[in-house]
């Protein structure tokens, strides 16, 4: 460790001259200084033992600022002490009182400043230690660490479990440390320890939320750096998403009034003298607060938010739309399980297709069709490796051989597992099952629509049984049917919409000519009287 460059002999003597009776012993002022700053280094060197490597270059980062901040406060306090001398030392006749009180003042105003400077140690305590702030260059890459940790964990709290489930006992556990296994033995053995296994469900559960907590916090950083965020003008000034400071900065030509800055600080803009702007932290939430600040409205007369969703929309689409190279088909070997992704083919005709959530797309009358798709990437599947690990690592760490858009909705990932494929549909929340991927369209249904005789069953399958008509003409012919012919050709009459019958046409009325000839007919047809007679005799 470098120690700041500071000259603290002269200012230091000429202090100690103006308020003391005793003489400055040399070095003392520079002895003092070391001994702030080798209790700081030690701090440091704790704290690096404690935390990730990664947080090595921050932790001496505050310790520089520590060093180099305390020399010029130091310095500054010398200073200040021989302004004015001790009225011990000077007398009180014509003391300068007005002086005094100004130097005062500044001792007041030093010593705050030195507070703060001590609060850089607080930093080096906690660095590493607390949450991972949205403006930390690396804060994908820590939450993959701490996602990481998180996930060895729970495989190790199951590990822990399942081995006293079997054993019942923690004796000889491979998984954790004698120490550890101690201290879950007592606990085990405490009174409010209620489960009969080392680790609570509540422990495992609780450590299951944090990990999908993180893998969501992962995921949206990431497309907020993929897809970034949109400025705008409004009267009077312009507003830029300055992605490096992590802030969204509103720049004014002439100073707000009272009412405009009142309503920024409301919405948690705050001025930055360093930025010359009023800034917050650049989210989502950024664009929602910006909406309520009628002064900074666009000159296009949108709302801010509405912005960020056309500049977000149009990202994605674009992301879409470029060419997706289609890698050759390779069969992996059958022994092997794999994973496939496929994503949707560019142009007009899967538009509407493009990031429609499943039910969405079923309710237009759409299906997962694998024509319109193409296979953007396969690879071996690991041992252990979800769904969610695919879309995670999809999204924040692409191989360099991908040659798709990140994992979105409207793709679709097909697993081959012990020799069997099933395929994925990415939902706006996971995966839906879309087993339709793989089944191909019916063959059949072509040459049905060529040859069926039945027009009423197309179905998929080729009807041509003979009808009834046809099955009485062969029989008339003397030619043999078969039982079971006129069986399925009754059910294909059965089946058969009815036709609406025809209403019966009204017969006309015979002539009296017609009527008087049938009255004849029939009364010949009726028996004489003598063959009545006969009839009753017999």
């Amino acid at each position: 460790m470098k120690y700041a460059p500071a000259s603290f002999a002269a200012a230091a003597k000429r202090a100690k001259d103006m308020n003391s009776f005793s003489d400055y012993k040399q070095g003392s002022a520079t002895a003092e200084y070391r001994h702030y700053v080798d209790e700081a280094i030690q701090l440091a060197e704790r704290q690096k033992q404690r935390v990730d490597p990664m947080y090595h270059e921050k932790i001496d980062s505050l310790l520089d600022t520590y060093a180099r901040k305390l020399a010029a406060n130091m310095n500054k306090g010398y200073e200040i002490d021989a302004r004015v001398p001790s009225i011990l030392i000077a007398g009180g006749s014509n003391f300068p009182t007005r002086k005094k009180e100004k130097q005062n003042a500044a001792r007041d105003s030093n010593y705050r400043e030195w507070q703060d400077i001590q609060g850089l140690l607080d930093k080096i305590r906690s660095t590493g230690m607390g949450g991972i702030s949205a403006d930390d260059p690396q804060a994908v890459q820590k939450l993959e660490k701490k996602l990481e940790s998180l996930e060895k964990s729970q495989e190790t709290m199951k590990a822990v479990n399942a081995y006293y489930r079997k054993h019942k006992t923690l004796d000889g556990c491979p998984h954790l440390p004698p120490e550890e296994l101690e201290k879950l033995k007592a606990d085990m053995a405490s009174s409010w320890h209620l489960e009969d296994k080392p680790f609570a469900t509540w422990a495992l559960s609780n450590n299951s939320a944090e990990i999908r907590r993180v893998k969501d916090r992962i995921k949206s950083l990431s497309q907020q750096k993929e897809i970034g965020f949109v400025g705008w003008e409004f009267d009077g000034g312009k507003v830029e998403a300055n992605t490096e400071a992590n802030r969204l900065q509103i720049f004014f030509e002439d100073k707000p009034d009272e009412a405009t800055r009142e309503a920024l600080k409301s919405n948690g803009f705050r001025w930055s003298p360093k930025a010359g702007a009023w800034q917050r932290q650049l989210t989502s939430n950024a664009y929602y607060a910006a909406d309520y600040v009628k002064a900074i409205a666009p000159l296009t007369g949108e709302k801010p938010n509405e912005l960020q969703r056309a500049h977000i929309r149009q990202q994605m689409v674009a992301a879409q739309e470029q060419p997706v190279q289609e890698q050759p088909e390779q069969e992996a070997p059958q022994d092997k399980d794999t994973f496939s992704i496929y994503q949707i083919k560019g142009g007009n005709e899967t538009r509407d297709l493009r990031f429609e959530p499943y039910d969405r797309l079923t309710a237009t009358g759409h299906r997962v069709d694998p024509k319109n798709y193409a296979l953007v990437y396969s690879a071996e599947l690991t041992e252990g490796t979800s769904l969610e690990d695919i879309y995670t690592r999809f999204n924040i760490d692409h191989p360099k051989d991908f040659k798709g858009h990140s994992l979105s909705v409207s793709d679709v990932v097909v697993l081959h597992q012990n020799g069997q494929d099933t395929a994925h549909y990415v939902d706006s929340f996971g995966y839906k099952d879309v087993s339709e991927f793989l089944q191909p369209e019916n063959y059949l249904k072509a040459a049905e629509q060529t040859t069926e005789q039945n027009y009423n069953m197309i179905d998929g399958q080729i009807n041509n049984t003979p009808t009834a008509a046809e099955l009485e003409e062969k029989a008339k012919a003397g030619e043999q049917i078969s039982l079971f012919d006129v069986a399925e050709a009754a059910k294909a009459e059965a089946q058969k919409p009815k036709q609406p019958q025809r209403p019966a046409q009204k017969q006309k009325k015979p002539s009296i000519r017609a009527q008087l000839k049938a009255a004849k007919e029939e009364q010949k047809k009726k028996p004489t009287q003598r063959e009545k007679a006969q009839e009753l005799e017999v």
